[in-house]
């Protein structure tokens, strides 16, 4: 009931003055984290590309300090202000020196979802096959349950998904089965991981997945190396030394989505647990591609995680 008044009050107001709130909530935290303390904010995703509902959608923000105040402390400082701002979503965090790194492996069309970071890195990256693909998985992955219960308030969102990857979207209305169809599409109906999508649409919707350890195909490796448990089998090593090209180039996309995003939000994640998966997906790059990028991997992100990446 609460998303169907706001959708409707929401398509009553002209986009300007819907946006109003937000903008209320985003001139309050430039007041106490640009003036006061002189860390950069501003809003990203829906609120910015004008995707947003009124009362439905978050205010999702991004934040860059210099690296003089602690994580711990811009933390703490979120937490409190959420109680403020109910409305207040995901806060990205990054420290102004690692941008290059950050945003060199970050995926392009996420990138596009926070216009004003990508006005900080000016390196032009061509788009890729692999990018494209995670971009639409994940932003399904994460979508799921909404877009099947209710696809009418999931449109403006997709069709902006849509519009940053260039995909003419032929249907009227965008729905989980669309998307997932939209999902093969992109990855050239590769059967593996057609497979993989088919099984995934299955099992997500039932009570107490447990999305570690079912069985969801030979493709799901690739889909989410962040779900399946590697090296648990001798069959992982021969399975990520024989991928085929576009297969390889999704999975080195997914773990580069991994690793920003566990760096944009590990001020609020656990410490060991995100090094030790991080070191799982050093393993498995390296095994995929070669002991060169394993180096490249380890050395940078020593410096953006400050752990021991050699143990």
């Amino acid at each position: 009931m609460r998303k169907q008044f706001f959708s409707m009050v929401d398509s009553l107001l002209p986009r300007a003055v819907a946006l109003i709130p937000y903008q209320g909530g985003l001139l309050l935290l430039k007041l106490i984290f640009e003036f006061g303390l002189g860390v950069e904010v501003w809003n990203r995703n829906s609120t910015r590309n004008g995707s947003f509902i009124l009362g439905v959608s978050d205010l999702d923000i991004t934040l860059v300090h210099d690296g003089r105040l602690s994580v711990e402390f811009i933390h703490s400082l979120l937490k409190t202000l959420k109680k403020i701002m109910p409305f207040l979503g995901e806060a990205n965090l990054y420290q102004v020196n690692h941008l290059p790194i950050v945003l060199s492996r970050m995926n392009s069309f996420e990138l596009m979802r926070d216009p004003e970071l990508s006005s900080k890195f000016r390196q032009k990256k061509n788009f890729s096959l692999g990018e494209r693909f995670v971009f639409i998985q994940r932003m399904l992955f994460s979508d799921a349950h909404s877009l099947k219960n209710n696809p009418l308030y999931r449109q403006l969102k997709w069709r902006n998904h849509f519009k940053f990857i260039n995909y003419d979207f032929k249907g009227e209305l965008i729905d989980f089965i669309s998307v997932v169809n939209v999902l093969k599409e992109l990855c050239q109906d590769n059967p593996r991981l057609c497979q993989s999508i088919d099984q995934w649409s299955e099992n997500i919707f039932k009570d107490g997945l447990d999305i570690y350890r079912t069985d969801l195909g030979e493709g799901f490796g690739i889909l989410a190396p962040h779900c399946k448990l590697w090296f648990h089998n001798l069959e992982d090593v021969s399975y990520l030394k024989n991928l085929k090209p576009l297969e390889l180039e999704i999975l080195l996309a997914q773990i580069d989505w991994e690793i920003c995003g566990i760096y944009a939000q590990k001020f609020h994640l656990p410490e060991k647990q995100s090094l030790e998966h991080l070191r799982m997906l050093i393993q498995v790059q390296a095994l995929a591609l070669n002991l060169e990028s394993e180096q490249k991997l380890i050395s940078e992100l020593t410096l953006l995680f400050e752990g021991d990446f050699l143990t």
